[in-house]
C-alpha cells in the first residue's frame, strides 16, 4: 500500500496533463473482502487527496482470483496500464522492458553483474531522457520518492502519448 499511495502524486499530474485529451482514467480495485468497506476508504481517500478517478472495485480479493487483473496481466499494485483506442493493450508497466525481462522483478543477489550492468543503462537512459540526475542514492528518502514519482510520470506520459498519436496517426 505505501507504495502505490507514494505513486499518487504523480498519477495525479499524470491525469492533470491529459484532462484536456481523449484519456480516461480509470482505478480498479480488488474487492478485499469487504466491497463495501473498500468502497468507503477508496471515497473518502479519494477526497482526501483531491483524486478524481473513476474507481472500479473487482470481485477478487486479491491479484491472483481478480477477473480484471488477470486479463490485463496485473500482478502487483499499482499496475499502469494503457489501452489505446483499438481497444487493445499499449503498455503495462508489469512487463519488463526489452532485454530485461531475466532482471526485472529479481533482487540484487539474483542478477548477474551482466543484468545489473544492462539496467544500470536502461535506467541512466531513462532518466537522461526525463531530465533527471542519476543516481540519486545521496538523497534523503522524501526526495528519491519525489524524484520516482517525477519519474514515473515521465515514463507514463510517454506511453499515453504514444496511444494518442497512433489515435491521431489512423485519423488521417
Amino acid at each position: 500500500m505505501v507504495r502505490s499511495v507514494s505513486k499518487v502524486p504523480s498519477l495525479k499530474e499524470v491525469q492533470q496533463r491529459y484532462r484536456d485529451k481523449p484519456v480516461t482514467f480509470i482505478a480498479v480495485h480488488t474487492g478485499e473482502g469487504d466491497v463495501e468497506g473498500l468502497a468507503g476508504r477508496i471515497k473518502k481517500y479519494s477526497e482526501e487527496q483531491g483524486w478524481s478517478w473513476l474507481h472500479a472495485i473487482d470481485e477478487g480479493t486479491t491479484a491472483s482470483n481478480s477477473i480484471t487483473c488477470h486479463a490485463y496481466g496485473v500482478s502487483g499494485f499499482p499496475t499502469e496500464i494503457v489501452i489505446g483506442a483499438d481497444g487493445r493493450v499499449s503498455f503495462n508497466s508489469n512487463v519488463p522492458p526489452p532485454g530485461l525481462e531475466d532482471v526485472v522483478g529479481k533482487t540484487e543477489d539474483e542478477i548477474t553483474p551482466e543484468g545489473l550492468k544492462r539496467m544500470e543503462v536502461y535506467m541512466r537512459e531513462q532518466f537522461k531522457a526525463a531530465g533527471i540526475n542519476y543516481p540519486a542514492d545521496d538523497l534523503p528518502q522524501e526526495e528519491q520518492v519525489k524524484l520516482m514519482n517525477r519519474m514515473g510520470t515521465f515514463m507514463l506520459s510517454r506511453e499515453i502519448d504514444k496511444a494518442l498519436k497512433g489515435v491521431a496517426e489512423r485519423r488521417k
